[in-house]
């Protein structure tokens, strides 16, 4: 995880040379890829916060026998440029890799593309933070800083929420998060109503799926506030689904005429 400026300096001065030879009797390689391993030492930025919400959601951390971490994050290919927003927020230059897989629903193949850090440090970082391995049905809300929470909240939406339809006939728009633990879910609601957003939770049926939905024009439009207000990072597919649907469904004009009707 370090230069080999910063080994020298940490070996009382030993060469290039003699850390290389030291490197080769060990039977290790330093990696031609670099990247902040530390980057989730402490979430105390927006950057760090989101990224930890994306990877509760989309994230896979796990820890291997031989002292080795590895986290990855696999999305549909189109989110690409997304896996290369998290790269420049780690000050990397790993390469974003794409594959060809056949998809369980409907059998059709189907193209995602991935982006894998092979670090201990980081993996035993988000591990503190509950991003955990086999982490499915075993999240809970982290305990991070109270101003940095919607920015994990977002990130965990960009990941695993949706922006859609409620009712055409009406006219109304709904935002949902998905999640196999109903601690999670739980926990996150209780963090909105603390913001005056009001929500609700179901139970997939017949599946160990969870949604929490918020529902109600004006409700939904403050949750969106609540997440995105003064951002800087996000997923631009996301973001952009939303200033479509509030264009089709005119939800800035008809707000303000329910704020007036109030008024």
């Amino acid at each position: 995880t370090k230069t080999y400026k910063e080994l020298s300096q940490d070996l009382k001065g030993r060469t290039k040379s003699a850390i290389d030879l030291k490197i080769n009797r060990l039977g290790l390689s330093k990696s031609k890829y670099t990247y902040n391993h530390n980057f989730f030492e402490n979430i105390d930025t927006e950057e760090k916060a989101y990224w930890l919400g994306f990877l509760y959601a989309d994230g896979c951390v796990s820890l291997r026998k031989n002292n080795s971490g590895e986290v990855t994050i696999k999305l549909y290919a189109g989110d690409n440029n997304h896996l290369k927003k998290f790269n420049k927020s780690l000050n990397g230059n790993v390469p974003v890799t794409y594959e060809e897989s056949i998809c369980t629903f409907n059998n059709k193949p189907q193209k995602s593309c991935s982006i894998r850090y092979y670090s201990i440090k980081m993996a035993k970082d988000l591990i503190s933070h509950g991003c955990i391995p086999n982490k499915t049905f075993f999240i809970t809300v982290p305990e991070i800083d109270e101003s940095l929470m919607k920015h994990f909240v977002r990130g965990f939406f960009d990941g695993d929420g949706c922006i859609c339809t409620d009712s055409n006939k009406r006219k109304t728009l709904a935002i949902n998060f998905c999640s196999a633990s109903q601690e999670f879910l739980l926990g996150l609601r209780q963090i909105l109503y603390s913001n005056g957003i009001y929500s609700y939770i179901t139970n997939e049926k017949g599946r160990s799926t969870y949604r929490l939905y918020v529902k109600g024009m004006k409700n939904v439009d403050n949750m969106w506030n609540y997440m995105f207000n003064n951002s800087t990072v996000y997923l631009d597919r996301k973001y952009a689904k939303k200033q479509k649907l509030y264009e089709e469904y005119e939800i800035a004009s008809r707000l303000l005429r329910q704020s007036e009707m109030i008024g």
